[in-house]
């Protein structure tokens, strides 16, 4: 029986389990247009899972995605920013970090590193003292290393990420399936690329979900 890791409040799962693959986004920090602000906080709003809930957490889980996918598309949509996370230096640096805490803090199944934000799935590890790596401490090693690089790059300061991220415990094969699927071929479905092979800054690790 997997045992729960952390209950937090977030935009996302509110619950982790030691076995848990989690679907996690973040952004770069700029001001969201009204429109999207409210998909934002309608994500954020969601009732918290309960573990007694199990008979609607598919159903509520779908929802979720749903809401998500329309959040996301509007990131996408919206005008470029000074610089993109898809300039070669700056997603190298990304690519890097990411790849750097596999195996240390996470497996990783798959990323996508878009304009203005990154999806990431990645299945949390154990650390030496037995307790598992929770979910806000893997996006901030991330983005506490990669903002470090990046602004060092750019010859700037200040805050390059949004204090805030979403994520989502991936509940079953289905669902892992269609999130992977989503993430790789998010630049397919920004118009970037005809093809997912196509994309440099994305990667999907050979395995398949129960592994």
């Amino acid at each position: 029986m997997p045992e729960l890791v952390t209950r937090h409040k977030s935009h996302g799962p509110h619950l982790q389990f030691t076995d848990s693959i989690l679907f996690i986004t973040w952004r770069l920090a700029f001001t969201l247009p009204k429109f999207v602000m409210q998909l934002f906080n309608e994500i954020r709003s969601n009732k918290e899972d309960k573990e007694e809930q199990l008979t609607e957490l598919k159903h509520s889980n779908n929802y979720i995605f749903a809401k998500f996918w329309e959040y996301d598309e509007a990131l996408g949509n919206l005008p470029q920013l000074g610089f993109s996370l898809n300039d070669a230096q700056i997603a190298e640096l990304l690519r890097n970090t990411i790849h750097y805490y596999d195996g240390k803090m996470y497996d990783l199944y798959a990323f996508c590193i878009m304009s203005n934000h990154v999806h990431l799935v990645v299945r949390a590890l154990k650390k030496e003292d037995g307790t598992f790596y929770r979910v806000d401490q893997i996006v901030q090693s991330i983005k506490k290393y990669s903002s470090k690089q990046i602004n060092e790059y750019l010859g700037r300061s200040g805050q390059i990420w949004d204090n805030f991220y979403f994520d989502r415990i991936i509940r079953d094969e289905e669902n892992f399936d269609n999130v992977i699927n989503y993430v790789l071929n998010n630049p397919v479905k920004a118009g970037l690329v005809d093809s997912a092979a196509k994309w440099r800054d994305s990667y999907q690790c050979v395995g398949w979900y129960n592994e």
